[in-house]
Parts: C-alpha cells; structure tokens; sequence
C-alpha cells in the first residue's frame, strides 16, 4: 500500500536542504534494549530532547517502498547537544507485499506502532503521547559516558523491528536540528495519524456512507484510500 507515501515525502522535502549523517544497520553495534521502563531522574539526566518549550514529535508509519535498513540523524549527535533541543524521530518500515489482506495490513500497522511504547534503550527514556505525537526523551548522563548515540540506538529499534517477518526493512530518523520546520513535521504527522484511523474505519464498516463521514476529506486526499473503501464494500 502507498497510502502514506504522499506524506513521507512531505517530510523528506522538508529535511532534505540539510546535511545528514548516515548509518548503514550494523547488527554489532547496538544499544542495550529491555522491556521494562527505566525512569532517569531529572539530576541524572543531562538535557531532555523536546524538552522544555522545544518542539518534539515522533511517527511510526509503513510503506511498500525498497530501501536498505539505515539510520539517518539530521543535525547533532547525542555527544554534541549540550542542552535541551527540539527533537523528531520517524521511523519508517518497509513491508512486503499485504494487499490482498487489508486487514493484516491494518493490525500489523498498530502492532508496529507498539513497539516504541514497550521498549526502552538503556539511559534513553522516551515519553510518547499517541494524542499529541509528542516524543519526549530524557538521556542519561551515565549513558552518554558509555557512547550512547543515535546510530546505535537506531540499530537496535531496527533489530527489533526486523523481527516482525512482514517487515523487510526499516529506516529510523532522528532529527535534531534547530532550524527544521517542526510543526510542519507535526502537521504532516497528524495527517498520516487521521489517515491510519480513515483506514480503521473503512476496515470496520462504520459509516461507509461517504457524504456523511467526517473523514471524507482525508479519503479524498490520500492516494487508494478511495479504492480500498470501493473494495470494502464490494466485499
């Protein structure tokens, strides 16, 4: 499906007049990872991305596009921020072929989406709000002392993301650039988030009646969103 890719070009249009940094997926080279949540006390920690007044927005979304697993950092790595910083992160997955079955496709989507709320890197704890798309990360002193950065970070949200045998690569971005246009980031974002909820509700047969759908205007929008509901409904 291509519904979303109208948007992640959005995003890179608005990221591409400024130089990035890119890390091939090295499986060698990660950051410790677990499941439970490690709270960093605000005197252990040395600066809050998107913290404060900053802007911070996150995003998980797929794709059917072809790209090698990488992470790409817009802006200063974890070792040269010396304070708080407005912050992005997207992470984009790249799945196989789902088009016959929509509604995997759909569940697989939130499942995906879960991912960031139950794992957590070592001295890198992120707060994440699904109304707002606000993610918030404290770091550790401690870890920045042990090298935490965002290449080795990325490589292990990759390594998990690969799990998942749908998912045949993943691009994570970290954005820590001052002059980016976060809220248009924030915008676009909030776009694919209606978007993911238009898909829901045509996969549920709620309201299928166009001319009296709030979500109409997005289904106009988006790229298929009209032919999966025609297909819905032939079903």
């Amino acid at each position: 499906m291509e519904l979303f890719d109208k948007y992640l070009n959005n995003i890179e249009n608005l990221l591409a007049p400024f130089g990035a940094k890119r890390f091939v997926y090295n499986r060698d080279k990660i950051a410790p990872i677990t499941d439970k949540f490690e709270l960093i006390l605000q005197s252990d920690s040395a600066y809050e991305l998107g913290g404060g007044n900053n802007k911070a927005v996150g995003l998980v979304t797929v794709t059917e596009k072809q790209f090698d697993s990488e992470t790409i950092v817009y802006g200063k790595d974890l070792s040269e921020i010396k304070g708080d910083t407005s912050f992005a992160k997207i992470v984009i997955l790249s799945l196989k072929d789902m088009e016959n079955d929509e509604q995997k496709f759909f569940d697989l989507i939130k499942e995906l989406e879960f991912v960031k709320y139950k794992y957590n890197v070592e001295g890198f704890m992120s707060r994440c709000s699904g109304i707002t798309k606000r993610e918030q990360v404290r770091v550790s002193k401690k870890a920045l002392k042990k090298g935490l950065n965002f290449e080795r970070i990325g490589n292990s949200f990759i390594k998990k993301y690969l799990e998942f045998e749908n998912v045949k690569a993943v691009k994570i971005i970290y954005v820590t650039e001052p002059n980016v246009d976060y809220d248009s980031i924030t915008e676009t974002v909030e776009k694919i988030d209606v978007a993911t909820r238009a898909l829901n509700h045509i996969l549920d047969n709620i309201n299928l009646d166009c001319a009296h759908c709030n979500l109409k205007p997005i289904c106009d929008e988006v790229d298929g969103m009209k032919e999966l509901h025609m297909k819905t409904l032939k079903k």
